[in-house]
């Protein structure tokens, strides 16, 4: 009786343990992508931003919002 109630909990604790980290999964993987969509250039640290050229218009000016991105000295 003792091995049969040690085996029906040990194989209740593996069920639940392997649907919470097969959710918690899930959820990282969910959260990863929606941060990877909503990041804008702008909210990257200047540090970042080395190899990334600012965002421009169809003219070739740099966007108003972008502007503040720009390394000191940089043309506009």
């Amino acid at each position: 009786m003792r091995e049969k109630v040690l085996a029906a909990g040990q194989d209740a604790f593996m069920n639940v343990f392997h649907g919470a980290m097969t959710l918690s999964a899930i959820l990282g993987f969910i959260a990863a992508v929606i941060g990877f969509t909503m990041l804008r250039t702008k909210d990257l640290h200047s540090s970042a931003l080395s190899t990334i050229p600012p965002d421009v218009d169809e003219d070739g000016e740099v966007r108003p919002d972008d502007a503040s991105d720009l390394p000191v000295g940089a043309p506009a």
